[in-house]
C-alpha cells in the first residue's frame, strides 16, 4: 500500500488509516505493455493519467482493530454500505485533484 495501515504507530487512537494500493497501476502498465507486445497496440508509456480508487481496487480504508468496539455499529455499518455503494458503482465520488486552498 502507498498509504499504509497506521494502527502499529498508535493502535489506542488510530481508527482506521486511508489505504492506497499499487495493483490496479501495475496491472495496467503491464497490460498496456503486453497489448504493444503481443499485438502490436501503440504504446506512449502510459503518459495519460489514470485514478485508481476504491471501486477499481486501488485504495480501502485499514481494519478498527481493538477500537471496533468503540465505534457504534450503525457507523461501521454506514461505512461499510457507503463502501460497498463505491464498489458497485451506485454511488460515485468525483475525483477532485486540485490543489486544497483555505480562506
Amino acid at each position: 500500500a502507498n498509504f499504509g495501515d497506521q494502527h502499529e504507530y498508535s493502535p489506542t487512537t488510530v481508527v482506521s488509516s486511508a489505504l492506497a494500493f499499487w495493483d490496479p497501476d501495475l496491472n495496467w502498465i503491464i497490460d498496456e505493455w503486453h497489448a504493444n507486445k503481443a499485438d502490436g497496440k501503440a504504446f506512449d508509456g502510459n503518459a495519460d493519467i489514470r485514478w485508481f480508487g476504491i471501486a477499481d481496487g486501488g485504495a480501502g480504508i485499514a481494519p478498527y482493530y481493538a477500537l471496533a468496539d468503540k465505534i457504534p455499529a450503525d457507523v461501521q455499518s454506514a461505512v461499510a454500505e457507503t463502501i460497498d455503494s463505491i464498489k458497485s458503482g451506485a454511488l460515485m465520488v468525483e475525483l477532485d485533484v486540485s490543489a486544497p486552498t483555505s480562506d
